[in-house]
């Protein structure tokens, strides 16, 4: 099994910053790109303020508006510039938008127009839910699931691919092993080979990992986002997430929202 992570060097967010100056779209596709890779995490997102349905169309919408934005501004994000972590400005511009939604929605109803809020440079942020999901939990669990997937498809012996597979569920607790007497009768491996193995997966799925980070972290923040994703799957589990609760009338109501980002 090879222990090269799949780095796209291009990605990183610092090469991206870098070559801004001279090429201002690079920045609007890497924002493009961060969103449609983390689709699935705004709808969870959504899903845990509305209701199912009404979390598909808006995440749909959502995309759509943002995308269109940076396409047609110029790339002076704050995130970009160092001066939020993406997690942040995505949390926030989500909440920007379904305020702008629910009042849009409201102000037909009562045949008004809908006050503007901006898509992602206002005082607003998340509302208050049940649930401890945030984007930064949503992040780190689709960056694990995504890691653990690349980890996984490197390996090319079908009996070595399920002994890593195995081999997964120890990555985050260094400290923890497996039932080395077990999986050696499994997989008929020696206990040692078995230390070695998990060594080497877990080597891999940090690099990958910290990798994956950096497509979206200015160079001097990556210890410190890595470490605090990893604290998040260490946490809250790296796939043990509550289904959403049902919530009234398909909306949640913006007179509930509070200042300042909600964090697990």
């Amino acid at each position: 099994m090879s222990e090269k992570p799949d780095l796209f060097p291009e990605t990183h967010w610092s090469t991206i910053l870098a070559a801004a100056s001279r090429d201002p779209e690079r920045i609007q596709e890497g924002v493009r790109r961060l969103c449609e890779t983390y689709r699935n995490v705004i709808y969870r997102w959504f899903s845990f303020r509305v209701n199912p349905e009404t979390a598909d169309d808006l995440t749909h919408q959502f995309l759509v508006k943002f995308l269109n934005l940076q396409a047609t501004s110029e790339p002076s994000l704050s995130f970009c510039r160092g001066k939020e972590r993406f997690r942040n400005y995505l949390e926030r511009s989500l909440s920007n938008f379904l305020i702008q939604n629910h009042r849009h929605a409201s102000a037909l109803k009562r045949g008004g127009n809908a006050p503007h809020v901006e898509f992602a440079d206002s005082d607003f942020s998340s509302p208050p839910v049940s649930s401890h999901f945030t984007i930064d939990l949503g992040i780190a669990r689709e960056i694990y699931s995504k890691v653990s997937e690349s980890v996984i498809s490197q390996v090319q012996a079908p009996d070595r691919r399920k002994l890593t597979a195995a081999l997964l569920k120890w990555v985050l607790q260094p400290g923890d092993s497996p039932n080395y007497a077990g999986m050696s009768a499994q997989f008929h491996l020696s206990v040692p080979a078995l230390r070695i193995a998990l060594l080497r997966v877990r080597r891999l799925h940090h690099a990958t990992f910290r990798a994956r980070v950096a497509e979206f972290t200015p160079q001097e923040q990556i210890a410190d986002e890595h470490a605090h994703l990893i604290g998040l799957l260490l946490k809250y589990g790296p796939d043990t997430e509550p289904e959403p609760a049902p919530v009234a009338n398909g909306v949640s109501d913006p007179d509930t929202l509070t200042a300042g980002p909600g964090t697990p």
